[in-house]
């Protein structure tokens, strides 16, 4: 019974986390700052805890170069295990993801797709904002 209200409470309060995050956009997650934290997404240790999968994708559609430009993304697999009580057998992997934009190099960035905390924007990038969507005439891919 203990295990069932943990297990019901955890999904509850997952549910719920769930829909605490804006959106811009039905594809784009709204973000408001950038990251103090220089290792933020960069690190295996310190990754972007979007709680969801299609939350990873609406994150990184957020994402902007330095001077705005448009940020192209493709997943690279999965790495590091660790303990999560989101996950469905109590371990959860992180998704790799390499970024880049035009004029840039490509960056390795770790998502976290089991466990949220508000999210950030990782130093080296900016994000959309509400008033560039309207004359932003590019759709994320």
């Amino acid at each position: 019974m203990k295990r069932l209200i943990i297990f019901l409470a955890l999904n509850f309060g997952l549910f719920f986390t769930g829909f605490s995050q804006e959106y811009i956009r039905e594809d784009i997650i709204k973000l408001t700052e950038i990251s103090k934290d220089k290792k933020y997404g960069y690190t295996q240790k310190k990754p972007i805890k979007t709680g969801k999968v299609s939350k990873g994708y609406h994150f990184l559609n957020a994402l902007r170069g330095p001077d705005g430009e448009k940020v192209s993304y493709q997943r690279k697999g999965s790495c590091c295990d660790f303990e999560s009580e989101a996950a469905a057998l109590g371990t959860g992997f992180l998704d790799i993801y390499i970024v880049w934009y035009e004029g840039g190099q490509p960056v390795t960035l770790y998502i976290n797709n089991y466990e949220y905390e508000d999210l950030k924007c990782p130093t080296g990038f900016t994000f959309i904002t509400s008033d560039a969507i309207k004359t932003d005439e590019t759709s994320p891919d």
